[in-house]
């Protein structure tokens, strides 16, 4: 397993942070009683994309980030699947609610200093 021979090779051990549902999403349905329009994330939302992300991440972190550290990010987000906890059923609801199935698991692994 990775995390055992990184935490092996680097001093560390290894936990899981928490349990995440992967998605994708072949067929985007439209929001029930929500407002305004559908559109495909194409390459001439990235810099909204990219603010959108960089804001998420300043509420989130309380550390101001450019949005134009996140343009590499957002260019494969507008293209990817999405993540969500999978001890949130709202978050999953919301995803599943407009067209995004399941994916899987995936263990979010978080790496520390050996006591």
């Amino acid at each position: 397993m990775f995390a055992e021979s990184f935490c092996e090779f680097h001093e560390k051990i290894s936990h899981t942070y928490m349990m995440l549902e992967a998605y994708h999403c072949p067929v985007v349905k439209k929001p029930v009683n929500v407002g305004g329009y559908l559109r495909l994330a194409t390459e001439d939302y990235i810099t909204i994309i990219a603010e959108f992300m960089a804001g998420f991440s300043e509420d989130a972190f309380g550390r101001p980030v450019q949005p134009e550290t996140m343009l590499p990010v957002a260019k494969e987000a507008a293209s990817s699947g999405r993540f969500a906890d999978a001890k949130n059923p709202v978050s999953n609801k919301v995803y599943q609610s407009i067209g995004f199935l399941d994916a899987g698991r995936i263990a979010d692994i978080k790496f520390d200093l050996r006591p």
